[in-house]
């Protein structure tokens, strides 16, 4: 599951942009769970609460939020009071703990907490004491992007903080990497010039991300999402926004320009959720087909932006003139005559998300893809999903239909599917290519099986694919990618 917040809540800045106007502080947390399922508290690092104000939060919240709490910075910076600061701050945790809301306490380590025997005696001391509870740790110098450092915080059960901020000499790089059963990402913004030059510590994060930036980030969140049961990002503070926002956790860093609904959108199209809706945690069992995500944007080969969407009843004119510019010999072996208006009409009206979905692709106001996951809601195959893709013959070897049947993976997998199939003429040789490529195998060739239109039999081959073993390698591969970013 991804859950999406902000650093921080109650900033008056927000008041126009966010928040209603006139709306009272004490109201503005039950404002902003109705649009986030995450906050992370940082007022923490500099004032330890009493617990009565926690379960003042807790109540407010009213089972909507998750909360990330941040280290009081006598157990992160100065230290030497850390064992003073301690048993507070815990305390002050105890009503969230209690009601079940208690995401994680967010540990943050200074940039002059350097990799070294002596500080990885604490780190293990920090996960030690704050234990049971969940511990989300974020380092601020390079020299704990190591392999070591990942399998320490595996050893202790403790989640790495990814983090999206400036390209500067020594600081992180977006690197994911899921250590833990959670995991926690941080969009500080990329303000180069007032990193380490500012007058408030909040210019450091007075950045507004673009639309293209944050879908960088798209394939990396739904790797952590597939590799642990929670994940959320998070941002940080400016003189705050609401955009701060990230996967168990995503969280943005607050800033008065940044608005949380557009920033957050290319996040919600990967995945995260929004509040008081069905989670939509990959591998759960829905009775509905999840279709929320789309429109995506998806890049070929060729640089071509193509967009993904489900189809809609508007689309039957569009989608007939697609399948009309088909070459006869594509159209040989679809299941319906594709260009008959009234077989197209009989889709577009008849249209259930819960039996069959098509996903189309997009292109400068034209229809150049249809893939399509059918499967039965109930019965002995109800595990089992059909997966059929048809794509434009320009758009050929680009990268097309090996998009469209990701896509359709990850829908599968979100509805609990465990095996695909795809049924298609053994003459149809680079169709069945692409499908192996995405990791099919055939189980079967059924001999003069099926009919062209012309009444010539063929060969029908039958691939299928185990789901949850092809996320696994998916998700390998994603993960392999994002953790190579570097400098």
């Amino acid at each position: 599951m991804i859950k999406i917040g902000t650093s921080g809540f109650s900033y008056p800045e927000w008041r126009g942009p966010f928040y209603p106007e006139k709306l009272p502080q004490p109201r503005m947390l039950d404002y902003y769970a109705k649009h986030f399922s995450a906050v992370e508290i940082n007022s923490t690092y500099y004032h330890i609460p009493p617990a009565r104000n926690m379960a003042a939060m807790a109540r407010r919240a009213e089972g909507r939020l998750e909360f990330a709490v941040k280290a009081h910075q006598d157990m992160t910076h100065t230290r030497d009071k850390y064992a003073d600061a301690l048993p507070p701050f815990r305390e002050a945790l105890a009503p969230l703990r209690e009601a079940g809301v208690l995401g994680c306490t967010l540990v943050q380590f200074p940039f002059a907490f350097k990799a070294m025997p002596g500080n990885v005696d604490f780190l293990r001391r920090v996960a030690a004491d704050l234990a049971p509870d969940p511990v989300v740790v974020e380092f601020r110098h390079r020299s704990w992007t190591t392999d070591e450092t990942f399998g320490l915080l595996g050893e202790l059960g403790v989640a790495y903080c990814s983090v999206d901020e400036p390209r500067l000499p020594n600081l992180p790089p977006p690197v994911v990497r899921a250590t833990a059963p959670m995991a926690y990402v941080r969009f500080h913004g990329r303000n180069r010039q007032k990193w380490w030059t500012h007058a408030e510590a909040w210019e450091r994060y007075d950045y507004l991300y673009s639309e293209a930036e944050l879908r960088e980030w798209a394939p990396r969140i739904r790797a952590l999402a597939l590799r642990c049961p929670s994940t959320p990002p998070t941002p940080h503070p400016q003189p705050p926004s609401p955009v701060a926002a990230g996967p168990k956790f995503l969280t943005f860093d607050r800033e008065p320009r940044s608005l949380p609904c557009p920033a957050t959108r290319p996040l919600l199209a990967c995945g995260a959720s929004r509040p008081h809706r069905p989670v939509s945690s990959f591998g759960f069992r829905r009775s509905v087909m999840p279709v929320k995500g789309f429109p995506k944007q998806v890049t070929l080969r060729d640089r071509t932006v193509v967009t993904l969407r489900p189809m809609v009843q508007e689309d039957k004119g569009e989608l007939l003139a697609f399948f009309r510019r088909l070459p006869p010999e594509d159209r040989q072996f679809l299941k319906d005559d594709v260009t008959r208006a009234d077989i197209i009409e009989a889709w577009a009206r008849d249209l259930n998300y819960d039996r069959v979905l098509p996903i189309l692709a997009e292109h400068e106001g034209r229809i150049v893809g249809d893939a399509t996951l059918h499967r039965q809601a109930y019965g002995w195959m109800r595990h089992v999903g059909e997966i059929r893709v048809v794509t434009d013959a320009y758009f050929r070897r680009r990268g097309l239909a090996s998009a469209m049947g990701r896509e359709i993976f990850y829908l599968a997998l979100q509805v609990g599917l465990d095996k695909m199939v795809a049924e298609m003429a053994a003459d149809q040789v680079a169709a069945i290519k692409v499908f192996q490529k995405l990791g099919f195998q055939q189980e079967a060739r059924l001999v003069n099986h099926i009919a062209d239109l012309q009444g010539r039999k063929h060969d029908l081959v039958i691939l299928t694919t185990d789901i949850p073993a092809l996320m696994q390698k998916m998700q390998e591969t994603f993960l392999r990618a994002a953790g190579s970013v570097d400098d």
